[in-house]
């Protein structure tokens, strides 16, 4: 996305650097996997984890969410031909 003359990307929150084709949400996700210890990730938090981590190719991370995933409680038989479609 082109900045106006003058203005830095990143510099502050007027200018945010901008990641096309990514979540908001699941860049933050990733952020809080990478500095935080997460003890009960969600199904949209490892979903997200997995699919940034394939994307900018961090395979200790989507092999956490592909550990996970499979015994959370919420994953289901739906999802999981969800994410072997998209993957």
């Amino acid at each position: 996305m082109p900045q106006p003359a003058g203005s830095l990307e990143g510099l502050d929150d007027n200018y945010p650097i901008v990641i096309d084709g990514t979540d908001r949400q699941d860049f933050e996700y990733l952020l809080e996997y990478l500095y935080d210890q997460v003890k009960s990730p969600s199904i949209p938090f490892l979903v997200a984890v997995l699919r940034l981590s394939i994307r900018w190719l961090l395979p200790v991370r989507h092999d956490f969410a592909f550990e996970t995933l499979p015994g959370h409680t919420d994953f289901t038989p739906f999802l999981q031909l969800q994410l072997a479609h998209e993957f």
